[in-house]
């Protein structure tokens, strides 16, 4: 959960950058004025946040997976895609390191969100892992001459590498799906039988009663339609627990080791 912490936070702090907003921070507390043109996205000019889980100021509200903040963020992030640069602190790296932001979207019944990056070498096209403490975002230094296709190459790179290192997390939420869709089979399982239960009960009576015709045909009906409305609701649970899963680019950064 840490990392993930990190993870949104450098994203967050990298966006206000962006937008020319004013940030200070007092003891993990942020205070943020937001420029007049982007007071639209938040619906006011200040904000007070936090990415720490410990803080308990009232008025800070914390920013993880989930949060409406984080969530204005990324859409705009995916709608212009914002690129940036920082300083890479390690001499490990010879070229230039992008990191790539995705914002993974699970949906169902409920829903979770997720925030992860890939760092891909842009001469080698390969994974690599940068630690956050080698990054200094606050060195922008100028971007390099980097060919289009090689971008290219390097995110469709990435793409595959994202859908491996989700894939049990993919996997976690499909069984947890799972699980609350086979609850809902055995209640409607076990609300049928009590139903069925009911109407044999009655049949039983009116049999021992001799009653035949209006009576009895009204307990044959009742059946059928317990029955039906059994099937309509087991059909409609694969609608409703239909799972989606959505991977949106949310930014990148191009970390240059000068």
């Amino acid at each position: 959960m840490e990392q993930i912490s990190e993870q949104v936070k450098s994203l967050v702090l990298e966006y206000f950058s962006i937008i020319n907003a004013q940030v200070s921070e007092t003891n993990g507390l942020f205070d943020i004025i937001i420029p007049s043109e982007h007071e639209r996205i938040f619906r006011k000019e200040n904000l007070k946040i936090t990415f720490d889980e410990n803080k308990e100021e009232r008025n800070y509200e914390l920013v993880l997976p989930g949060s409406s903040i984080l969530s204005r963020i990324l859409n705009q992030c995916i709608d212009f895609g914002p690129v940036v640069t920082a300083k890479l602190n390690s001499n490990q790296h010879n070229s230039p390191i992008i990191r790539f932001y995705f914002y993974t979207i699970f949906e169902s019944v409920k829903s979770k969100t997720e925030l992860i990056h890939v760092d891909v070498d842009i001469k080698t096209q390969k994974i690599v892992d940068i630690d956050e403490s080698d990054i200094n975002f606050e060195n922008n230094p100028i971007i390099e001459n980097i060919p289009a296709d090689v971008i290219d190459d390097c995110f469709i790179e990435v793409v595959d590498h994202v859908e491996k290192i989700m894939k049990v997390s993919i996997q976690d939420f499909k069984n947890e799906i799972s699980v609350l869709m086979n609850e809902e089979m055995k209640n409607i399982n076990s609300e049928y039988e009590k139903r069925q239960k009911e109407i044999q009960d009655k049949s039983i009576i009116l049999q021992s009663k001799g009653e035949s015709g209006t009576k009895f045909q009204k307990v044959i009906d009742d059946a059928m339609q317990a029955k039906n409305n059994m099937e309509i609701d087991k059909k409609s649970l694969n609608n409703k627990y239909k799972i989606t899963i959505d991977f949106a680019l949310a930014s990148a950064i191009i970390l240059i080791n000068d």
